[in-house]
C-alpha cells in the first residue's frame, strides 16, 4: 500500500516524467511531499518551484513538447489554479500533454458551510473544477464523498492519465488534502500504462491508402506532397518524416510552427507553407495543387494558413491526425503512430512500382549581401542569427515569442538537430522565457537562443530566473521597440494604449540572474550587430542582449500577413 500522492508520482516516474512545475500553497503541500516521496528504478521526482503559475504553467508546457510522453505541473485550489489556466488553455489549443494536479481543501472541509480562504463563499466548491474542464480533455475531482473511494482511485487515476497520452492534451485532477495521504493498492502499478492502440482499420487503412495513392500516380501524377504540422512532434513520427523525404516523388513543406522536421538541405524539403504568404512560389504550387496531398500532424488555422488563403483541395486529401487518420471521406481509428509507418512502407511500395524520380526541393539561394551600416532593423537582426545558429558549437532550440520575433524567426534555417518552438496558435505573448525554461530540464545538452519583445517579455520576465538557474548558457534577445509594434501596424501606430513601461532591461536580467554570471549588452547600430555574434559563440555563460530597434520597425513577412503596408 501506498499513499495516492505516491501513486500518482510513480505513475508520473513510469510515464518518463523526471520534474514537476509549480507553486507551494496550503493546500498542496502534503500532496507535494507525497509525490516527490514516491520512487520508480531508483529515481525521484525532482521540484522546481516556479516565478508564478502562470509562468509554470508555460514551463510544463515547454517540458511536454520536448519529446516527452506527459509533463505534470502542481498548484493550489482556487488562486493558484486559476493563475495557470492560460497556460493550460494553450496546451490544450495546441495538443499538448500537461496534467495539472491540484491541491484542494480536505473532505470534511467541502462538507461545511464554512467560508475558508481561496474560495468564493457561496458554498460551492467546484467552480475552478468546471473551469478547468473547459480547457482539458475531462477533469478528474477525487472526493470521497462522492464517486472516488480508495478501491477506485488507482483506476482513475490511470484511466485520466491515458486519456492525456491518447488525445495529447491537458488533463486535470483535483486532490483533497486528506485524500493525498489515503492509502491505496499497489496492484495497478505492475501493469505499465500503455494507450491501446487499434487494429480493426488497419487493414482497410493501408488497402485504402494504397489504392487512393495509385489512384493519382496511374492519373499522372508524378510526385506526392506532404504538408507536416507541428502535432508530428506529439507521436514522434519526426524518424518516419525524414525516411519520406528520402523517398522518389517525394515533396515536403512544413506549417510554420513545425519548421525544421524536414532539414531545408533534404531532397524534397519545400520549406514553409502559409497559404499565399509562402515566401517559396513553387512550395505555394506545391501544395495548393497536389494531386495527392497528405496532410500529417497539421492544425488549420488562420496564421498558419496564411489568414485562411489557401486554396489546396482538403475534402479529397489525405490527413493523418493524433488519434485517426483520414482517407477523403472515410475514416479509420488508428493513432499517429500506428498510421505514418504505414503510410512510410505504401509510399515507399509504390514508389518503386511507379517509377517515381527525385524531386528537387528549393533551391540554394543565396542571399542578398546585407550593408551592416546605420542604426539597427529587423533585417540586420535575422541576418545575424542565422550566422549565429549555423556557427553555433551545440545544437540549438530556436524559442520565438508571438508577434515580431515569430515572424522574423520563420526564415531561419535549422541544422538537422536544431529545434524550433513558438506558440502561434494559441499566440499568447511573454511564452518563450518559461517555456525554455520548461525545455532545458527535458533536453539538457540543448542550448536555447530566445528572442522576446519588450511588451510579452514583462509578463513572464521574471522567469530569466528559472532559466538562469537551470539553464545551459541561454542567449536572450530583447527585441526592445518599446511597445506592442504588431498592434501598432494594426492600428493608430501613436495611439496611447500601444505603449509600455519602459523598463532598464539588462539591470532587470542582472538582477534575475541572482550569484549566475551572465554577459549583457544594448545594441544600438547594425554594426554592434554584426560583431555580437562572434562573442556570443564562444561566450561560456548566459547572454542578455537588448537590441534597440524603431516602434513599427517589423519583418516583413509579418508586414505581408497581416496586410500592413511598406
Amino acid at each position: 500500500m501506498i499513499t495516492v500522492g505516491e501513486y500518482l508520482g510513480t505513475r508520473l516516474l513510469q510515464l518518463d516524467v523526471e520534474h514537476l512545475f509549480g507553486l507551494p500553497g496550503d493546500f498542496v503541500l502534503n500532496l507535494i511531499e507525497q509525490l516527490i516521496a514516491a520512487s520508480h528504478d531508483g529515481k525521484q521526482l525532482a521540484w522546481l518551484g516556479g516565478t508564478n503559475e502562470l509562468n509554470a504553467s508555460y514551463e510544463a508546457d515547454g517540458y511536454a513538447r520536448s519529446f516527452k510522453k506527459i509533463s505534470a505541473l502542481v498548484t493550489t485550489y482556487g488562486v493558484g489554479e486559476l493563475s495557470a489556466i492560460n497556460g493550460i488553455a494553450g496546451a490544450y489549443a495546441e495538443n499538448v500533454p500537461v496534467l495539472h494536479i491540484v491541491g484542494i481543501p480536505a473532505t470534511n472541509q467541502l462538507e461545511t458551510d464554512n467560508f475558508y480562504h481561496h474560495m468564493l463563499g457561496d458554498g460551492h466548491f467546484d467552480h475552478f473544477a468546471k473551469a478547468a474542464q473547459e480547457v482539458t480533455d475531462g477533469g478528474l475531482f477525487i472526493d470521497l464523498r462522492e464517486a472516488a473511494t480508495p478501491e477506485n482511485i488507482p483506476d482513475l487515476i490511470d484511466d485520466l492519465l491515458l486519456k492525456i497520452l491518447a488525445n495529447s492534451r491537458p488533463g486535470y485532477i483535483g486532490v483533497p488534502v486528506d485524500i493525498a495521504t489515503t492509502m491505496v493498492s499497489t496492484a495497478n502499478l505492475r501493469t505499465e500504462l500503455v494507450v491501446p492502440e487499434s487494429l480493426d482499420d488497419v487493414e482497410n487503412y493501408t488497402n485504402d491508402l494504397r489504392a487512393t495513392l495509385s489512384k493519382a500516380f496511374e492519373a499522372g501524377a508524378e510526385n506526392f506532397t506532404i504538408l507536416a504540422g507541428m502535432l508530428s512532434y506529439r507521436q514522434n513520427v519526426i524518424d518516419d518524416l525524414r525516411r519520406i523525404a528520402r523517398i522518389n516523388g517525394a515533396q515536403i513543406a512544413s506549417q510554420p510552427n513545425a519548421k525544421g522536421i524536414i532539414p531545408r538541405d533534404d531532397v524534397g524539403s519545400l520549406g514553409i507553407y502559409m497559404g499565399e504568404f509562402t515566401d517559396s512560389p513553387k512550395t505555394f504550387e506545391a501544395v495548393e495543387n497536389a494531386r495527392p496531398l497528405i496532410l500529417v500532424g497539421t492544425i488549420l488555422s488562420d496564421l498558419l494558413l496564411g489568414q485562411f488563403s489557401h486554396k489546396f483541395d482538403y475534402p479529397n486529401s489525405i490527413e493523418l491526425n493524433i488519434g485517426d487518420a483520414r482517407i477523403e471521406d472515410r475514416t479509420y481509428s488508428l493513432t499517429m503512430s500506428q498510421s505514418v509507418p504505414i503510410l512510410v512502407d505504401v509510399l515507399n511500395e509504390l514508389s518503386d512500382k511507379f517509377n517515381l524520380q527525385p524531386v528537387h526541393g528549393l533551391d540554394n539561394v543565396e542571399p542578398a549581401k546585407l550593408e551592416y551600416t546605420g542604426k539597427l532593423t529587423h533585417d540586420h537582426i535575422w541576418d545575424s542569427a542565422q550566422k549565429l545558429i549555423y556557427a553555433a558549437r551545440e545544437d540549438v532550440i530556436v524559442t520565438a515569442d508571438a508577434g515580431t520575433s515569430f515572424y522574423g524567426a520563420l526564415p531561419l534555417e535549422l541544422r538537422e538537430n536544431d529545434l524550433f518552438l513558438g506558440q502561434i496558435v494559441w499566440a499568447s505573448i511573454g511564452y518563450s522565457i518559461p517555456a525554455t525554461a520548461g525545455v532545458v530540464h527535458a533536453l539538457p545538452n540543448i542550448r536555447p537562443i530566445i528572442f522576446v519583445g519588450d511588451g510579452a517579455a514583462e509578463l513572464t520576465i521574471q522567469d530569466l530566473s528559472n532559466l538562469y538557474k537551470y539553464g545551459n548558457k541561454p542567449i536572450v534577445f530583447l527585441l526592445n521597440n518599446d511597445g506592442y509594434t504588431v498592434e501598432r501596424l494594426i492600428r493608430d501606430p501613436k495611439a496611447k494604449y500601444h505603449e509600455i513601461t519602459s523598463f532598464n532591461w539588462k539591470k532587470l536580467a542582472e538582477g534575475f540572474a541572482g550569484d549566475t554570471p551572465i554577459y549583457t549588452k544594448t545594441l544600438t547600430t547594425a554594426r554592434e550587430m554584426q560583431k555580437i555574434v562572434k562573442k556570443l559563440v564562444k561566450l561560456d555563460k548566459p547572454a542578455f542582449i537588448e537590441l534597440m530597434l524603431d516602434k513599427t520597425d517589423a519583418p516583413q513577412q509579418m508586414k505581408n500577413v497581416f496586410g500592413f503596408k511598406n
